[in-house]
């Protein structure tokens, strides 16, 4: 079987097809729905304190690590969604890396470094 000439050539383009969707879906679209039901569409790239968002992350993880919780159940009873704690402890990262990166440098409130 003969070859398009593009599959011969390694170009230096992100390889998109490495990211896994269905996980990402299935973890992140309920953790943005929440925003959009509590504030608005894409509320969430105007950032956040990295302290907030730091809280958060800990408490989702702690949920599903210690208390051994998939979904989070407040969010289930107060908007009817099924939000896993992961998928908010990674929406908590992205937020983090959204304000101190990109668009909200302002809310970077991190102590300063101690470690050495």
């Amino acid at each position: 079987m003969k070859k398009a000439p593009k599959n011969n050539v390694k170009e230096a383009k992100p390889q998109m097809s490495l990211i896994p969707m269905d996980l990402l879906q299935e973890l992140l679209v309920p953790a943005y729905e929440e925003g959009l039901i509590k504030y608005y569409r894409e509320s969430w790239r105007l950032g956040f304190k990295t302290s907030d968002m730091m809280d958060a992350l800990q408490r989702h993880l702690t949920a599903f690590y210690y208390k051994r919780e998939s979904e989070d159940p407040e969010t289930f009873k107060t908007y009817g969604i099924r939000k896993h704690h992961l998928g908010a402890a990674i929406f908590c990262i992205l937020a983090m890396y959204n304000s101190v990166q990109i668009n909200a440098k302002e809310f970077d409130d991190r102590p300063k470094s101690y470690l050495k």
